[in-house]
């Protein structure tokens, strides 16, 4: 009891107190409602503080410890989760919550044999456990096992048809076998059960792509930017398929709001600045967007490359030839660099 008063005032004591807080219910039961509540609107120091005077009330209170355990891998400190997870099980050791809670602890610190430890003992104990299951699916998934993980992620549908994980997970798998209409389906079946489930919107879109069905590709990433404006993700895929078709405008259009919700992604400035020099729409704002994404990447060869052109196309060879250069040597089996490199030396020899 001693060691667990000490592990309780440390995380007491890392939380700053909030004006107002005396006004909060004082049973150990409300400061845990209230807890719960402040975790939901994301108020997440608010919510620490009334699990931890939850616990002060009733020190043995296993769902308080186990949703401030969850709370500290939401907020980036697994250690601290953890140790809080393994103070749940100690109170109470058939809690499979708490094994849910240790096995995501697990996966987040890439101990994938911990975490499906976990996760199974979870299960074992409460053999209905939907999230266990989609979360045991995705550990043993990324470890390289599809066949196994489509059995867990079967085997949450199962119990729960409306699991939109468990869907995202079939589709998933579905979609890196190959088999893109029953990946279709089942991301189909994760929006229906979740609208607004960014996810599965992306993992449609890029399904659809796969299948070569490009208008339903773009109708899906359109959705997205509706639900969520401000994901830099779907304009991106947008603007890559919109170069594809050879519609540059609208190309130019996406990446440059992409750039304005991610202006530190040198990414797409590379992209970006490839269309704006290679299609000669813009020659000094691709050469401006090439040196910025390589302030923000130096050692980005393709960045090099395309700077490299810009200067070639804008007759300043000795720029093109110092910065092909340097893109030669880092991408010697890239033939184009190579290509452009002997015009741009030629053009300097003359």
């Amino acid at each position: 009891m001693k060691k667990r008063l000490i592990l309780l005032l440390t995380f007491f004591f890392l939380v700053p107190l909030q004006p107002g807080y005396a006004e909060q219910p004082t049973t150990a039961e409300e400061h845990f409602k209230a807890g719960l509540a402040f975790t939901q609107t994301g108020k997440y120091v608010e919510a620490v503080k009334a699990f931890v005077e939850a616990i002060k009330l009733k020190p043995d209170y296993v769902e308080a410890y186990n949703s401030l355990a969850s709370l500290y891998l939401i907020l980036g400190d697994p250690h601290q989760a953890l140790q809080l997870a393994q103070e749940a099980i100690k109170i109470k050791p058939d809690y499979a919550a708490a094994y849910y809670t240790l096995g995501s602890i697990y996966n987040v610190q890439k101990q994938p044999a911990e975490a499906i430890k976990a996760l199974a003992e979870a299960i074992k104990l409460k053999p209905d456990y939907v999230d266990a299951y989609v979360n045991l699916g995705w550990v043993v998934y990324l470890q390289g096992n599809p066949d196994e993980a489509l059995k867990h992620f079967k085997k949450a549908v199962q119990l729960n048809p409306k699991d939109p994980g468990a869907h995202i997970g079939l589709g998933e798998i579905y979609s890196q076998k190959g088999q893109y209409d029953q990946a279709i389906a089942e991301l189909k079946e994760a929006i229906q059960a979740n609208p607004n489930h960014m996810g599965a919107h992306h993992r449609l879109g890029h399904a659809y792509l796969l299948q070569k069905k490009t208008d339903e590709a773009i109708q899906e990433f359109q959705t997205i930017t509706k639900i969520q404006p401000d994901d830099p993700e779907a304009y991106n895929e947008l603007g890559l398929i919109y170069a594809e078709q050879g519609k540059y405008p609208e190309a130019i259009k996406q990446f440059n709001t992409v750039i304005r919700l991610a202006p530190k992604d040198p990414g797409v400035r590379q992209r970006l600045a490839q269309i704006l020099i290679d299609k000669d729409l813009n020659l000094d704002e691709g050469i401006q967007q090439a040196q910025k994404a390589l302030e923000l990447k130096p050692e980005f060869p393709e960045v090099m490359g395309t700077l490299g052109w810009g200067y070639y196309k804008k007759g300043m060879y000795p720029e093109a030839v110092e910065w092909l250069k340097k893109a030669a040597v880092k991408s010697k089996d890239n033939k184009t660099i190579q290509s452009r490199l002997e015009q741009a030396q030629q053009k300097l020899k003359k």
